[in-house]
């Protein structure tokens, strides 16, 4: 997902309900749409994005490697609340009642298809589904909520979306490293207090020996580097 996430989960949302609720539910396309609840106009059903958090539950560390010499910023992950209500337009002794098949049959809807997408793999993880769920508010929490003075308040449902992931458009060019040299030595301190190097050591000394281990990353796959891929030459040593 790019920056426009937040504008292609609305439209996922919308088209779920669009291909559920039509024409079952609702007659006519086009009566289901993003809006405010005080500019719904002739949608029956409006979807209105309230509130846009982060998502603290998941923090991506690090670069992402989207290339052989390119690295990614990590993204951002929200989480996106909207409001969905119903504006039946019926015979008023009718329209509460519409208005509530409306919303049992978007709960169905969206409880069967909460899947909207997924983000992209972290950290070398599969990737996260993006799901819709139902949000449980107190009452009066959604009426505070309804922030329209001009607008009667009417029965909503509340939903989450997340994650919603941001990706970032801020590379930075990286250099694989193709030939790196260690320099091992051993010293250690004589009779009379003076530092010595173990090439400048007593006869006595019988044998020297130290153990090395190298492990290689592939800074691309950010695994060890195995088999025949790697090469190890030691100065003075066949």
């Amino acid at each position: 997902m790019s920056f426009s996430s937040i504008n292609e989960v609305g439209n996922q949302i919308v088209s779920t309900l669009n291909r559920e609720l039509i024409p079952d539910v609702i007659l006519h396309n086009g009566s289901i749409g993003l809006c405010s609840p005080s500019e719904h106009g002739d949608f029956v059903v409006g979807i209105y994005l309230y509130d846009i958090n982060v998502n603290e539950d998941i923090i991506e560390s690090g670069m992402r490697n989207t290339g052989v010499r390119e690295q990614t910023y990590p993204s951002s992950f929200l989480t996106l609340h909207y409001m969905i209500t119903a504006y039946s337009s019926g015979d008023l002794k009718f329209r509460a009642g519409e208005d509530h098949r409306i919303l049992g049959r978007i709960v169905q809807a969206l409880s069967d298809h909460s899947v909207l997408g997924q983000t992209s793999s972290i950290n070398g993880a599969p990737p996260m589904r993006t799901r819709i769920e139902l949000e449980r508010i107190e009452p009066y929490e959604k009426i505070r909520l309804w922030t329209f003075p001009n607008e009667p308040y009417r029965l909503s449902l509340f939903y989450r979306v997340q994650p919603v992931e941001i990706t970032s458009a801020r590379t930075k060019p990286v250099t694989r490293v193709s030939d790196m040299s260690v320099f091992i030595g051993q010293e250690r301190i004589d009779n009379i207090g003076n530092i010595r190097r173990a090439d400048e050591w007593d006869e006595d000394v019988v044998a020297y020996s130290r153990t090395l281990i190298v492990l290689c990353i592939d800074e691309k796959t950010g695994r060890p580097v195995t088999g025949s891929n790697v090469r190890v030459h030691i100065d003075g040593i066949r």
